[in-house]
């Protein structure tokens, strides 16, 4: 994770791990997450190809580079 460089993957600076719990020191999203902002700002309607459209092209290339270097997503 650390070797992923895009401008649509959030960075990974550091792990930690203790005896039952996992850290991961990472970039801050100050947009916060895709799904919170689509769920709080279309509720009552749905989103236009034309809103979509730069999401999807963000997602498309960040997947695009993670299959090129060889990660496995889901």
């Amino acid at each position: 994770m650390r070797r992923l460089h895009h401008p649509n993957i959030i960075r990974l600076y550091e792990t930690m791990k203790t005896n039952n719990l996992y850290c991961l020191v990472t970039e801050v999203a100050e947009g916060g997450e895709l799904l919170s902002h689509v769920r709080n700002d279309f509720k009552e309607r749905k989103l236009t190809e034309a809103v979509a459209r730069p999401f999807i092209r963000q997602l498309v290339s960040a997947l695009h580079h993670l299959h090129g270097v060889g990660v496995v997503h889901r």
